[in-house]
């Protein structure tokens, strides 16, 4: 049997006279008359080819058939009921699923939150981070809105923004040359250069070293990292010198946790980029944050901007 508008209105009837043994009630419930309700039951008793109740006073009797029927319609009908008040809900919610990378979250956004939650106190977070080389294998339906390192077209599928560009920069601890080295000069190439093994940074120093004179050593296994977390405390700890990004190292500059080696700043064509999945675009909690996330990052990109040209 084709479930159609017709067959729909037809199982709807049957259902409101199977709970209530009488088609007066059942038409009461559904706010038609009487023989509407008993025309959709003949209706749906003749397609099957069987009798759904025997019309008995005071009240009507399910056959077998009938009851079969109603177990399987009012299923059926109680689990379109769950799924639509799970969308419902969904949709309705305050709740905005946020995916980013470790670095960003930890180095930029946690710090900046507390400005967004004094604007949306009714506005629940639920911040989910990974690091960037699992190269994004979620599913969309499963965020609202993501902060995604890459370039602009990899991933068409969001609407996206950009939020930062990717712009390299050398810095080590303070204290990780000594003033004879300050001195006689630096050559970077030449000093222990600190290497993050995640995919999309595994080549940042050839590639920050590009056209130019220089070429990078291969980095011993002791400075190699796979953890965002891990090669940062390595850098602030004088391991080496790190090769990091503007907008996640403002911080540690500011409070001189980390200092910027040599006059030389690369920007690529990547960046950080808010994206909005498609769950995300109808959700208006999601796009709050999106829009406070945009505006949030253009003053200080812009600051980054006229500060590493």
């Amino acid at each position: 049997m084709k479930i159609d508008v017709s067959s729909l209105n037809m199982l709807r009837a049957f259902d409101a006279a199977a709970r209530n043994l009488s088609f007066t009630l059942a038409a009461k419930e559904l706010n038609v008359n009487q023989p509407a309700v008993s025309r959709q039951i003949s209706g749906l008793e003749m397609q099957l080819g069987t009798i759904l109740f025997l019309r008995t006073r005071p009240k009507l009797t399910l056959t077998a058939d009938g009851q079969s029927l109603h177990s399987a319609v009012s299923s059926g009908f109680s689990q379109i009921g769950a799924a639509l008040d799970t969308i419902q809900n969904r949709n309705r919610s305050t709740s905005v699923a946020v995916r980013t990378t470790i670095g960003f979250a930890s180095c930029y956004l946690i710090n900046q939150l507390s400005g967004f939650y004094n604007l949306h106190p009714n506005t629940e977070l639920e911040l989910v981070t990974g690091d960037s080389g699992e190269k994004y294998e979620y599913h969309p339906a499963d965020f609202d809105v993501a902060v995604i390192f890459g370039y602009p077209e990899d991933f068409p599928e969001y609407e996206s923004h950009l939020i930062f560009p990717e712009i390299l920069i050398p810095v080590c601890a303070p204290n990780y040359f000594t003033p004879e080295q300050k001195l006689k000069g630096i050559k970077l190439a030449d000093e222990t250069l600190l290497t993050l093994t995640e995919k999309p940074h595994l080549n940042n120093w050839e590639t920050y070293f590009f056209n130019t004179e220089d070429t990078p050593k291969k980095p011993e296994k002791a400075n190699v990292f796979n953890s965002f977390m891990v090669y940062i405390h390595a850098v602030l700890s004088g391991r080496g010198v790190a090769l990091s990004w503007a907008g996640l190292i403002e911080d540690f500059i500011k409070t001189e946790r980390l200092i910027t080696v040599g006059e030389r700043y690369l920007r690529t064509r990547r960046g950080y980029y808010c994206c909005l999945s498609e769950r995300g675009q109808k959700s208006a909690s999601a796009r709050k944050f999106a829009n406070w996330l945009i505006e949030e990052t253009r003053i200080s990109r812009g600051e980054m901007l006229n500060k590493y040209q």
